[in-house]
Formats: C-alpha cells, structure tokens, sequence
C-alpha cells in the first residue's frame, strides 16, 4: 500500500460523518482510479461505513421523533395542570382578597365609630373640666380679693412692708401681740421704708419735757412729735434697723448722716444709745461722740456732771459732760438756732429734722 493509500486509511479511521467520507471517496477517485486492488478493497470499506452510517442515522431519526413526541406529550400535560393550578390560585386569592377587604373595611367602621364614640367623651370631658377649671379660678379670684382686703385691713409690721409709696401717717402692727401703733412711714427718701421717730419742722410743740413723757412719746404724728424711747426699745431690741438723721437747712438745702445699726436699751439701762453702726452722709458725724450714752432729761440727769444739760439746754438727749448734737433742743428760726448737730455748714440754722429707723432684713 503506497503513501498516500495509508493517508486515506488514517484519515477514514477519524471520519465521523457521510460528507467526510464521500469527500474520501472522491480524493481516492480522482488520485488513483478504480483499477487498483488496495483502492478497492479501501472503497468497500469505505461503502460498507457509509451504509453503517446512513443506518445509525436512521435509527437516531427514529428514536429522536419519539423522544420529541413524549416531551411534546409531557408539555402539554404540564400546561393543562399550570393552567388549571393557576385558576385554582386565582380564584383563592380573589377569595381571600374580598374576605381580607371585608374584615379591613369592619374594622375601619368599628374604628370609626369607636373615634366618634371616644371623641364625644372627650368632648364632653374637656367641657365638664373646663366648667370646674372656670369655678376654680373664679374662686381662686375671689380668694385673692379676700385676701387683698383682709391684707389691707390686716397692718403690716413696717414701714418696709407697705405698698403705698405716699409718706403719711399708718397703722403698724410690729409686736406679736394685737396692739398696733400709730406712726410715720417715709416713702420717697432714701429708698422708703422709713419709720420717723422724731420730726420737727414748725416748731409748734415743745420739746422741753419730762422723762415719763420722752419715755411714753409725745406731740402729733401727722405733726411734729417724738415717738416714745420705749417704743424704740421694743422694736430694736430683737431686731436689725439702721438710722438716717436727715437735716434740711432754711434754704432747703439737704444733709443727711447714716449708721448701719441703730437700738436702744431698756428703761433700766437708762434707755442708753446701745447700738450704733458705722456713718456714713453728707453731714459730719455728730453722733458717734454720743454712743453708750444714757438718756437724760431735766428731771432725771443720768451722767455725773457738774452741769445738767437737759436743763440747760431744755432738751432731752443722751448727753455726756458735753454733746455733739442736740435735735430736741427749742426750735428758733435766727442765726443762732439752738437746735444743734455739729458741724452744720449753715449759718443760718436748721429748718427742719427728721430721725428715722428701717428694719435690715
């Protein structure tokens, strides 16, 4: 077998189909004729694969169609159940669809009415509570207004506790008894809440007087007067009150001199200058010489000197052997005013005196 005989018969031993091996057939044709014995014999092998093929092909044909028949036949049994399946699901979700949007819309009414139902309660709640809140402030109201009244019948127990801003004559109750006392609150100077102990302005009382009465106060409130020594005792002797003496000379001009604490002792300590505080002011200091000193009076001199100075000066002061100050002294509008505060820039003398105590809370 030449060369090319063994290419052809490897080359038929790798072909798979009828057109590779009709290919073969005609490149040995066309290379060698019909005359050979190997191409021959290499023809009727190549014949004899043809035939084998053309069967195996047949068969598969055969065995494909059926295949393709019982798929078709699966397929359309699968169908028919989808369809079915499908219209079965269908008709339960339209069912379960109506029934969900019954009980939703049941609900919405139960809801609804339940809203209604709660909304008039409320409505009818709100109403009731807003008629009790209009009684209660309506009483609340009138309690306030009772309570104004019994406070504006009720004195308050200072000067420093009342809401008129008017100086003027008032009522206070300041000890824990019931008795009140008659006295003169300034207002206006000096912040207000003054209670006026000693004023003089016109000199229309005398303050040339006894002990019993520098003891008891003297004079008219609304006028000029002393308030009493033991009146001060009561109200400084358990509290904090500082003091302004305040002086107006006859051209109206204003000085004032200030200590931040003021009491006064017991009739048995001789109702002595017990406390004073630090000055301060526009006037001097003319106080300060007289601190600790004892009350003294033209029938009851206190200090051992060889003058009596309440008769002297027909006055009641808390004197040493000498003084400083002297506010009660007589009152005489002249160059030579005898109603003394040491110091006093003004020659022409003092028009008017006021001496007044405020609580230090």
């Amino acid at each position: 077998m030449d060369k090319n005989l063994k290419i052809v018969s490897s080359l038929l031993m790798i072909c798979s189909s009828l057109l590779c091996i009709e290919l073969l057939v005609t490149f040995v044709i066309q290379q060698n004729g019909r005359s050979s014995f190997g191409y021959e014999s290499l023809l009727s092998r190549i014949e004899l694969l043809t035939n084998e093929i053309k069967a195996m092909n047949v068969d598969m044909k055969s065995r494909t169609d059926m295949m393709n028949e019982k798929v078709m036949e699966k397929l359309d049994r699968l169908e028919t159940t989808l369809i079915k399946r499908f219209d079965n699901m269908e008709n339960v979700k339209l069912d379960k669809f109506e029934s969900i949007k019954n009980d939703i819309n049941q609900h919405i009414n139960q809801t609804c009415l339940r809203n209604v139902d709660q909304k008039n309660d409320s409505e009818a709640f709100y109403d009731k509570l807003a008629s009790q809140m209009s009684k209660v402030q309506n009483t609340v109201e009138a309690t306030k207004t009772d309570l104004a009244l019994i406070k504006s019948l009720v004195p308050p127990e200072s000067c420093k506790h009342l809401s008129s801003t008017l100086s003027g004559q008032f009522q206070l109750r300041p000890f824990k008894d019931e008795n009140t006392i008659e006295v003169y609150c300034e207002q206006a100077a000096f912040g207000g809440g003054w209670l006026v102990f000693q004023r003089r302005f016109d000199g229309s009382v005398d303050f040339f007087r006894n002990w019993t009465q520098y003891r008891n106060g003297f004079g008219d409130v609304g006028g000029e007067f002393w308030l009493g020594l033991e009146q001060l005792h009561q109200l400084t002797k358990d509290r904090r009150f500082e003091l302004i003496v305040e002086l107006e000379a006859n051209d109206s001009d204003v000085l004032f001199a200030r200590y931040d604490d003021f009491a006064i002792g017991s009739e048995k300590e001789m109702y002595s200058l017990k406390g004073l505080g630090n000055f301060t002011g526009t006037a001097r200091d003319a106080l300060s010489y007289h601190r600790g000193r004892s009350f003294s009076t033209s029938d009851r001199e206190t200090e051992n000197c060889s003058y009596n100075y309440a008769t002297g000066c027909m006055s009641g002061w808390w004197y040493s052997c000498g003084f400083k100050s002297d506010l009660n002294q007589p009152y005489v509008l002249t160059k030579g005013n005898i109603i003394h505060w040491a110091g006093f820039p003004y020659k022409e003398g003092i028009k008017s005196t006021k001496m007044m105590i405020r609580e230090i809370q």
